[in-house]
């Protein structure tokens, strides 16, 4: 009976265990990617913009920290996370997927691209079956640049601003 039992177990863990892989990271292919921790990636006809939220790089930010004692520093970013936590501002990645036609990414580029052109200050809307994608285009930092904006538990969340030759490396566009 007992050499019936091992064979046993082995055999029902095994039927049990059974799962399929219907995606997997490999499928998606990096289109660009830039330093401020931005990128768009491809699968097929749909795409994703990964990207962090700007707050959580910002928040709590102090820059005479480097004249703090190591305790201190540890404290204070202790104290900024349970901040950060209390306010719902993540710290991983956020993600936006949405589904797109074969010209639909450079159509993208070049609505950001005539903002650099112009430099017209203004936040912009895009609707995709998804959700919406929001564009900030803006001179906040003292130069004229785009933050990628997604909805998330109810509130807009912001990539870090990205100049013309970051916004190039990301839709992988040499010059």
């Amino acid at each position: 009976m007992k050499k019936l039992l091992l064979p046993f177990l082995l055999c029902s863990s095994l039927a049990f265990a059974q799962f399929t892989i219907s995606d997997s990271s490999k499928d998606w292919t990096l289109l660009g990617k830039e330093k401020s921790n931005t990128s768009i990636l491809v699968n097929g006809d749909r795409a994703k913009i990964k990207m962090i939220d700007f707050r959580s790089k910002t928040m709590g930010y102090d820059p005479l920290s480097t004249f703090k004692t190591r305790g201190q520093q540890n404290i204070d970013n202790l104290q900024g996370e349970i901040r950060k936590g209390n306010e719902g501002v993540k710290s991983g990645y956020f993600e936006f997927e949405f589904s797109i036609e074969p010209d639909t990414l450079d159509k993208l580029y070049d609505v950001i691209n005539s903002h650099f052109e112009s430099k017209a200050k203004e936040l912009i809307t895009l609707s995709f079956p998804e959700g919406n994608l929001y564009l900030d285009f803006n001179s906040k930092t003292m130069f004229y640049a785009v933050s990628f904006g997604i909805e998330t538990n109810g509130q807009k969340i912001f990539s870090a601003p990205m100049v013309k030759s970051q916004v190039d490396k990301i839709f992988n566009k040499k010059d």
